[in-house]
């Protein structure tokens, strides 16, 4: 796995398996940040470049924490010809990773309005929430932005559009989860969950909404 150019506080370079496991944001980080050197296994020869095969991003490493260890995490994304065309022959992510690095964004706008909106029901859990919505959004980040890799650019406004959609309905679906597990009583549960659901729906179409998640050549559009 990548190893980190600078050594931390410890004199010793950061572990790059850290608690983000293989979530989405620490493979895109492994691959396209300039903090990491990339391991052998990430240099793609021209044969594997040049194959029509769809070949396989295996990450696997092992958590070792304060006196006790972790466990163990592995992850296996498919990439197809396109997406293994537009890796470098010394692993960075190319045009992939600027997709990546795009949604990315998005994603994390999106959190923010989610955050606020669960924040106003409970302060305790608002993270298990979040954690919850970071799954699902997690699921299909590779094999979604791929399908938009893979088109033209006309074609790619319409699946981002339809992407981000389908980001901003699973943290909707959330948002009610949590209020129905909302720690309020009966008098107070309906005024919280109203005030959630203006919070995220005005932050979502309002003006720094889902326009503001889009590149400024779009926003006219939307």
């Amino acid at each position: 796995m990548p190893a980190g150019k600078k050594t931390n506080q410890k004199g010793t370079p950061p572990a790059f398996l850290g608690k983000q496991r293989f979530g989405y944001e620490q493979i895109v980080d492994g691959l396209g940040s300039p903090d990491w050197k990339k391991s052998n296994l990430l240099r793609l020869t021209q044969a594997e470049r040049d194959s029509s095969q769809p070949l396989y991003l295996v990450a696997r490493g092992m958590v070792r924490g304060e006196g006790k260890t972790e466990g163990y995490h592995e992850r296996i994304i498919p990439l197809r010809p396109k997406a293994v065309r537009s890796l470098g022959s010394d692993g960075e992510a190319g045009e992939l990773g600027v997709l990546a690095d795009e949604r990315i964004e998005q994603i994390g706008g999106v959190r923010n309005i989610l955050r606020a909106a669960i924040a106003t029901l409970s302060q305790d859990n608002t993270n298990i929430w979040i954690k919850r919505w970071e799954e699902i959004v997690d699921a299909r980040f590779f094999d979604d932005m791929q399908t938009e890799l893979e088109a033209d650019e006309t074609e790619r406004k319409r699946i981002r559009r339809k992407w981000l959609d389908g980001v901003v309905d699973h943290a909707r679906t959330i948002l009610h989860a949590a209020e129905d597990a909302s720690p309020c009583s009966t008098s107070h549960r309906y005024r919280a969950r109203a005030q959630a659901r203006n919070l995220f729906e005005g932050r979502i179409r309002g003006p720094r909404g889902l326009p503001f998640l889009f590149q400024k050549s779009d926003e006219e559009k939307l």
